[in-house]
């Protein structure tokens, strides 16, 4: 049985569709670095939130898909490239989150 066509909507996260002016903005919005702040030590609370990053996967990096997350602790950079009504004005969005601990991909 043949599975019906479906029309992906256009993805411009894609790097095969995605262009150099996403990729800059989105590298200038990310953390310049690594650590914001020492880890916290776990050892005198009952909670602690921790987020790590994961590394981007052999088939991501061949879809060429853009790493739009920016780690440093305690925070995490959540990078959106948008477009406006017009259809022409590229912009980006980016949303932070704190957590007592985060780590990057390495």
């Amino acid at each position: 049985m043949m599975k019906p066509s479906v029309n992906k909507p256009k993805d411009y996260l894609n790097a095969k569709k995605a262009d150099e002016e996403y990729k800059n903005m989105i590298e200038e919005a990310k953390f310049k670095e690594k650590l914001l702040a020492p880890h916290a030590s776990s050892t005198q609370v009952k909670l602690s939130v921790c987020v790590r990053k994961r590394p981007f996967s052999k088939k991501e990096e061949q879809n060429g898909e853009l790493d739009a997350v920016s780690c440093a602790n305690p925070q995490i950079k959540i990078i959106e490239p948008k477009m406006k009504v017009d259809g022409i004005s590229k912009y980006i969005d980016d949303h932070t989150f704190t957590f007592d601990n985060t780590f990057g991909e390495n």
